[in-house]
């Protein structure tokens, strides 16, 4: 049985408030690809969170 669907922009808007000096970074694990997930990945980006896939950032010696 699924659980019944979210508002992705209500649930992403406290990551608004998250603020780090090389930026705020998010990248999706397997359980978050169980559908189309265009929608929360939209609300994450627009709390002003980079959405990372399939690319690199490297800051100061770290890269992920």
């Amino acid at each position: 049985m699924m659980g019944q669907p979210i508002d992705a922009q209500l649930a992403a808007e406290p990551l608004n408030k998250l603020v780090a000096p090389h930026g705020v970074y998010f990248v999706a694990g397997n359980h978050e690809q169980l559908g189309d997930d265009s929608k929360y990945l939209s609300a994450i980006a627009a709390a002003g969170v980079a959405c990372l896939a399939m690319m690199k950032v490297e800051v100061g010696r770290l890269a992920d």
